[in-house]
C-alpha cells in the first residue's frame, strides 16, 4: 500500500501509472477468486469424504454384529479388514461394549490413547473431526436398538491435499496467462487512452514556448477526453483575448505611467522648491527670534544689572527703594514676556515644559483681577469678579504659564469690547480649577472660530487689532500641556465666552525658600580672580559692579583676542566670556583657551543674550563649565561662582527687629470700597508710607479675600454693593477667620458717635472719617501695628509654653 502510495505521489508517468492499477486490480481479481473456488473445493471434498467413510463405517458395524454379540475377535478382525478397501484409512478400531479394545487394523505403526477414544467416541450419536492431516470418525455399533459396541476409523487427508496441490498449480498458470493477456492488452489501450492527452500535453507545452494561443486540440472520440479538449479549447481562447486585452491595457498603462512620472518629477521640484522656501522662512523665522532676543536681552541686561546694583547699596535712600523695586518688576516682566516669545520656538520642537510649584490662590487671583479692573476702567467697562465655591488656600501648577494663559483670556476680552461689562467667574470642583469669562465685545462669527488657534494669524474681531497672531495658538498649547480644557463660544457682535478647565490639585502651603544669595556679602579664603571678556563696556561695567564689593579682583577686556594675551601674564581662577564678539567670538576663544594648556585651568563660563537650548549645547561642546543667559541675574551668577569655584559664602547680619516699633510698610492693608477716587487717594498716601494695599471692589469681594488671607489691618466703607462693612465686620467677629485679631477700621462720612449709635453690637476698633486725614490714617496704622506686635507676642508665648 505504502509503494503504491508513493508511486502515485512520485515521478512517474500516466503510462506506467495506468499499468500498474489495471495489473493490480487483475492480480486481485484473480487472488481473490483463486482464494474462493479453493475454499468452495476444500469444503466439497471434506463433505464427502466424511459421508463416504460413514457409509462405510456403517457398513463394517452392521457385519461386525454378530462378531461382537458372540465375542469372536477373528470374524472381527476379518471385518476390519474391509477397511483396506480405502487406501486413506490407516487405522480401524472396534470397542465392546464396555468401550474396550476388541479387534484393531492398522496400515501403520502409531500410538493411540485409547482413553481419550472412550471419551471421545463411546457414545451413541456418530461423530467426526478434523486435524490437519487426518480426519477421525466413529459410530456405534447397535443391534437390537441398543448398542454394543463403538467402531473408529482415521482417514488421512493426503488424497484432498493432493487434488488440491493439483487445482494450485493449475490456477498458477492460469493465473500467469491471465496478467500476462492483461499486460498485453493494457500496452495497447494505453495508447488509446493517453493519446488524446499527450495532444494536450504538447499543446500546452507549444503554446508555453511561442505564445501561440491560435493552436487547439483535436480529438476523435466522444467521451471525457472530447470535453477535455473543448474546455481547454474554449479556455485557450479566452486566454487569448485576455491576454490581447492586458497587452492594450500595459500599453496604456506605459503610457499613463510615463505622463504620471514626469507630473511627479515637476511635483517633486515643487515640493523641493517649497521645502528650500520654508526652510528658509523657518530659518529666517529662528534667526529673526535669535536676534530678537538677543537685541532685547542686550539692554534688559543693563537695566536689571544696575537695578541690583542700587538695590544693595548701603547708602542709597532708602524712600527710592520701592521704585527701584517696581523698575525691577518690571525688568523682569519683559524679561518673562521675551522668554513667553521663545516659546514658540519650543512648541515647535515639542520641547516646552512646565514649571510646577505651590502657590497662593488668592494672592494670584487678587494680581490678576486688581490688573485687568484697572485696564477695564480706562476703557469704561465694569469688570465683574465672583468666586462661586470655596477656593484651596493652595495649588499646586505653574503659576506663570496660568498667569499667561488667564492674561491672553482677560487681555482679548478687554481689548475687543468698546463697551458693557466683562464677567470674570472662578470655582473649584474634583480637583478642577474652572475660569468662565464673557464679554460683551464685537465678538467672532462662527465659520472663522478656529482660525483664532492658528499661529500668526491676525483674524481678529475688530479692525485695529495689535499682536503677532501668538496669544490663543500659544494658548491652546499651555493648556493642552497642562492636560485641561478650553472651549469658546462666540456670535458676531454678541460677545465672546470662554471656559477653562484645569487640573490643578490642592497643596499644602510651603513657605519659599530662603534666599541664601539676597545677603551674601564675600567669601572666605584667597581672593579670586575673575576675568571678564565683552566688548560692551556697559556690560563690563554692571558686572565689575557686581562681583567688586564681595571682594573679587575684576579684570575686564573688551575682546577675544585681548583675553588670551591676558592670560599669558595672569593668573585667572573664572572668566566670564561674552558669547557674541568680533574677530574671536566666545566659542573661538574658549576653544583657544583650552589650547593654551594653562595651569591650574580656569573655569569659563560662557554669557549670552541667545537663549536657546543649541546655545547652550555648543557652550557645553565648545569646552565651556557653565551658561549663563542674559540679564544676569546676581543670584544665578553666585550661584554658579559657588559651583565652578567652591566658595563658601559669607553673609551681613540681619539687623535685629523691635517688636514694639514694627514698621508700617509690614503690615498687611485690606481696604474695601466701592469708590475709585478713594481707593486711589489711600493707595497713593500708603505708598508714600511704603505700604502696599490690597483692595476689595464691593463686600463680596472683601469676604472672600478675608476668609483666604491674614491681614493686620482691614479698613471696610460702612456702604458697599452686596455685603455693608458692618455686615463684613460682624461676620469677622462671629465666625472662625484668619483675621479674628486684625484691626478694623469703620470708614464713613459719619461722624463717630452716629456710627456707634447706629452699630451699638457691631465691634470694631476705629473709625476714619471721610475726607480722609492723612496724619488720621497714620494713627490708625500705628495702633493697627501695636495690635500685630501684641498679636504676635501672644502667639509666642501660647507656641512656647
Amino acid at each position: 500500500m505504502l509503494s503504491g502510495m508513493n508511486l502515485f505521489s512520485g515521478h512517474f508517468s500516466l503510462r506506467g501509472k495506468l499499468i500498474f492499477v489495471i495489473m493490480l486490480c487483475c492480480t486481485l481479481a484473480l487472488l481473490l477468486n483463486n482464494l474462493f473456488i479453493f475454499s468452495v473445493e476444500t469444503l466439497e471434498f471434506k463433505k464427502s469424504k466424511v459421508l463416504r467413510l460413514f457409509i462405510l463405517a456403517d457398513v463394517i458395524a452392521n457385519n461386525s454384529t454378530a462378531a461382537l454379540k458372540f465375542a469372536d475377535n477373528e470374524v472381527a478382525q476379518e471385518t476390519l479388514g474391509f477397511a483396506v478397501a480405502d487406501i486413506t484409512i490407516h487405522h480401524a478400531i472396534l470397542l465392546n461394549e464396555e468401550c474396550l479394545l476388541f479387534a484393531e487394523y492398522e496400515t501403520k505403526t502409531e500410538n493411540f490413547e485409547h482413553d481419550l477414544l472412550k471419551k471421545l467416541f463411546c457414545s451413541r450419536t456418530p461423530s467426526h473431526f478434523y486435524t490437519s492431516d487426518y480426519l477421525y470418525l466413529s459410530t456405534p455399533v447397535i443391534f437390537e436398538d441398543q448398542q454394543i459396541g463403538s467402531l473408529f476409523i482415521k482417514s488421512s487427508l493426503i488424497d484432498g491435499y493432493s487434488k488440491l496441490t493439483r487445482q494450485l498449480k493449475f490456477f498458477s498458470l492460469l493465473f500467469l496467462a491471465t496478467l500476462l493477456i492483461a499486460f498485453l492488452l493494457t500496452l495497447k489501450l494505453q495508447t488509446y487512452f493517453l493519446a488524446p492527452i499527450k495532444n494536450l500535453l504538447s499543446a500546452i507545452r507549444h503554446i508555453s514556448e511561442h505564445k501561440d494561443y491560435s493552436i487547439q486540440v483535436q480529438s476523435y472520440t466522444h467521451d471525457e477526453l472530447t470535453l477535455l479538449a473543448d474546455e481547454f479549447n474554449a479556455m485557450i481562447a479566452k486566454i487569448h483575448l485576455h491576454d490581447q486585452l492586458l497587452s492594450n491595457q500595459n500599453l496604456l498603462l506605459e503610457q499613463t505611467v510615463e505622463q504620471r512620472t514626469q507630473q511627479l518629477l515637476t511635483n517633486l521640484q515643487q515640493l523641493k522648491l517649497a521645502k528650500e522656501t520654508a526652510e528658509n522662512a523657518d530659518r529666517a523665522k529662528s534667526d529673526f527670534l535669535a536676534h530678537m532676543s538677543h537685541d532685547l536681552r542686550t539692554p534688559l541686561n543693563g537695566l536689571l544689572g544696575y537695578v541690583q546694583i542700587l538695590q544693595r547699596k548701603q547708602d542709597f535712600p532708602e524712600k527710592y527703594l520701592n521704585e527701584i523695586k517696581i523698575i525691577g518688576q518690571s525688568g523682569e516682566y519683559l524679561l518673562s514676556l521675551i522668554n513667553d516669545l521663545l516659546d514658540l520656538t519650543k512648541i515647535e520642537s515639542n520641547k516646552l515644559e512646565l514649571t510646577l510649584h505651590t502657590f497662593n490662590t488668592t494672592e494670584f487671583l487678587t494680581s490678576i483681577v486688581d490688573m485687568f479692573t484697572n485696564q477695564a476702567q480706562k476703557k469704561h467697562l465694569k469688570f465683574h469678579y465672583q468666586v462661586e465655591s470655596k477656593l484651596p488656600l493652595t495649588l499646586f501648577g505653574d503659576e506663570n504659564r496660568l498667569r499667561r494663559i488667564l492674561s491672553n483670556l482677560l487681555d482679548n476680552a478687554c481689548k475687543f469690547s468698546e463697551q458693557g461689562s466683562i464677567n470674570f467667574t472662578v470655582s473649584y470642583e474634583n480637583g478642577q480649577i474652572i475660569f468662565f469669562i464673557e464679554d460683551s465685545g464685537c465678538g467672532i462669527d462662527e465659520s472663522n472660530l478656529q482660525a483664532i488657534y492658528e499661529p500668526f494669524n491676525q483674524f481678529s474681531r475688530i479692525t485695529n487689532n495689535d499682536g503677532v497672531g501668538l496669544g490663543l495658538y500659544i494658548t491652546q498649547y499651555l493648556v493642552n500641556l497642562m492636560q485641561g480644557n478650553l472651549s469658546i463660544k462666540s456670535q458676531l457682535n454678541q460677545g465672546t465666552q470662554c471656559q477653562l478647565n484645569l487640573p490643578l490639585p490642592a497643596r499644602q502651603y510651603v513657605a519659599p525658600e530662603f534666599n541664601k544669595y539676597e545677603s551674601v556679602s564675600g567669601y572666605q579664603g584667597n581672593v579670586k580672580t575673575v576675568l571678564l571678556v565683552d566688548d560692551n563696556i556697559s556690560n563690563l561695567t554692571i558686572l565689575e559692579a557686581l562681583l567688586s564689593p564681595l571682594g573679587f579682583k575684576v579684570v575686564s577686556v573688551n575682546s577675544g583676542l585681548a583675553c588670551l594675551d591676558k592670560l599669558q601674564t595672569l593668573t585667572v581662577d573664572i572668566i566670564l566670556l561674552d558669547m557674541i564678539m568680533p574677530t574671536f567670538n566666545g566659542l573661538e576663544t574658549c576653544e583657544r583657551i583650552h589650547q593654551l594648556e594653562l595651569s591650574p585651568p580656569p573655569k569659563v563660563v560662557m554669557i549670552t543674550a541667545n537663549a536657546f537650548a543649541e546655545d547652550r549645547a555648543n557652550c557645553m561642546t565648545a569646552g565651556c563649565d557653565d551658561f549663563l543667559a542674559k540679564p544676569v541675574l546676581l543670584n544665578q551668577l553666585l550661584e554658579i561662582f559657588g559651583q565652578q569655584l567652591n566658595i563658601q559664602w559669607l553673609y551681613q547680619k540681619s539687623p535685629t527687629v523691635n517688636k514694639s516699633t514694627l514698621p508700617l510698610k509690614l503690615l498687611r492693608v485690606l481696604v474695601a470700597d466701592d469708590d475709585q477716587i478713594c481707593k486711589l487717594l489711600i493707595e497713593n498716601n500708603l505708598k508714600e508710607i511704603g505700604i502696599n494695599v490690597a483692595f476689595a471692589k464691593d463686600g463680596n469681594q472683601a469676604l472672600r479675600m478675608i476668609q483666604n488671607t491674614t491681614y493686620d489691618c482691614i479698613i471696610l466703607d460702612i456702604k458697599m454693593p452686596y455685603k455693608t462693612g458692618i455686615e463684613i465686620a460682624n461676620h469677622i467677629n462671629n465666625h472662625e477667620t484668619p483675621n479674628s485679631h486684625s484691626y478694623i477700621v469703620i470708614m464713613s462720612a459719619l461722624t463717630t458717635d452716629e456710627i456707634k449709635n447706629s452699630t451699638s453690637e457691631t465691634s470694631f476698633d476705629a473709625v476714619l472719617n471721610k475726607p480722609i486725614d492723612l496724619k488720621d490714617l497714620k494713627d490708625l496704622l500705628d495702633k493697627a501695628s501695636k495690635k500685630a506686635v501684641i498679636t504676635e507676642s501672644q502667639n509666642d508665648n501660647t507656641i512656647s509654653s
